[in-house]
């Protein structure tokens, strides 16, 4: 799984993202967890975001945490990509 979680960084850093953060919920409380969900459901809800946001559930589950960041990053990708071409397509036609 690591060499896949790689490939995808790898491609997800090729596709060069404006921004993309990690933050670890160190605390234990979910209170910084919570905080930080809100403000990323706040720029996922945004088309003009340039920043992207992503919480990791605890340390104990690092190794997940950031294969499910791989994940969720990829699909941000492939849904912005399908937009812009969307948008390109209404403008030719």
């Amino acid at each position: 799984m690591e060499n896949l979680t790689v490939k995808l960084f790898n491609e997800i850093a090729e596709k060069q993202l404006p921004g993309l953060a990690l933050f670890e919920n160190r605390t234990g409380s979910g209170k910084t967890t919570g905080a930080l969900q809100w403000v990323t459901d706040m720029l996922m809800k945004s088309k003009n975001s340039d920043v992207i946001i992503y919480i990791t559930p605890s340390r104990q589950n690092r190794d997940e945490a950031w294969r499910e960041l791989v994940r969720q990053a990829y699909r941000r990708i492939l849904c912005d990509e399908s937009v812009k071409s969307n948008r390109q397509s209404d403008r030719k036609g």
